[in-house]
């Protein structure tokens, strides 16, 4: 089921950052049917109204493009979505950055099955899908240790866990961003001295603004969804890091939901 032009033209709006040509709004289309159909197989998202995933899915991965740094990064560099499950926000920026070089990583072998047959499907030849849990992964001495530019991911766990997973994955000289919503304040002080701990400065917070946009062109039930959605808070959290982590993080996923840094 494709995308009526009305959702691509509100997802054009509220992501201006990207070079839109009918490429990519036909692989958002194409996307978007993808998902479907990988639903009807396995549950990756609970949304699948063309709205709801228009906004929560495809218009939230691309939010990242809000912070410049991000892309020009993103673009020129290794590029890494850690907990990616049904394929957020990997997809949508591998479609919106064609140049991009992005490891996905899930600890859910379905859910990297689907993202390879996905990403195969829509001809998105820089991404490739890693199952694997992170804390191993990232583990003193494993391939993907202080590998990548950046690393990127979207409500995997509270902060304080979250950065001890991705901190590991960073190159000195590279970032973390945590893409958050409500209360980011308060898990962003909770983070601060784990992340020096981590090797990272402290941590800023980028709020979210999307454009304004027509909610007119959408169908009238639809439009209190795409109203709230896009009234609520919403932050990138970047963490800059400076220097290596210590070989003794990541820790067990025990020891870090036990007790977190």
């Amino acid at each position: 089921m494709p995308l009526d032009p009305c959702y691509l033209d509100l997802l054009s709006t509220l992501a201006p950052q990207v070079d839109w040509d009918e490429t990519k709004k036909e692989r958002f289309s194409a996307l978007y049917d993808r998902l479907l159909l990988t639903n009807e197989k396995m549950n990756v998202t609970a949304v699948t109204g063309k709205a709801g995933v228009v906004l929560k899915h495809f218009a939230d991965s691309l939010s990242l493009l809000q912070f410049p740094s991000f892309a020009s990064a993103a673009e020129g560099g290794a590029l890494c979505d850690l907990g990616c499950g049904g394929g957020f926000p990997g997809i949508p920026l591998a479609v919106a950055l064609p140049g991009a070089a992005i490891t996905m990583i899930d600890s859910t072998e379905k859910k990297i099955r689907s993202v390879r047959e996905n990403a195969a499907f829509l001809g998105l030849s820089g991404i490739c899908a890693v199952c694997g849990r992170g804390e191993e992964l990232a583990r003193d001495g494993a391939p993907l240790r202080e590998r990548f530019d950046v690393v990127v991911s979207r409500a995997v766990a509270p902060l304080p866990v979250l950065t001890e997973l991705c901190l590991p994955f960073v190159k000195p000289g590279g970032m973390f961003i945590a893409m958050k919503g409500a209360k980011s304040e308060e898990e962003t002080a909770a983070s601060r001295r784990g992340a020096g701990q981590l090797g990272s400065e402290k941590p800023v917070i980028i709020p979210v603004r999307f454009p304004e946009a027509d909610l007119s062109i959408l169908p009238p039930e639809e439009r209190e969804e795409a109203e709230s959605y896009l009234s609520a808070e919403r932050s990138l959290i970047v963490f800059r890091k400076t220097r290596s982590t210590p070989s003794v993080f990541p820790r067990s996923w025990a020891a870090m939901k036990k007790k977190p840094l």
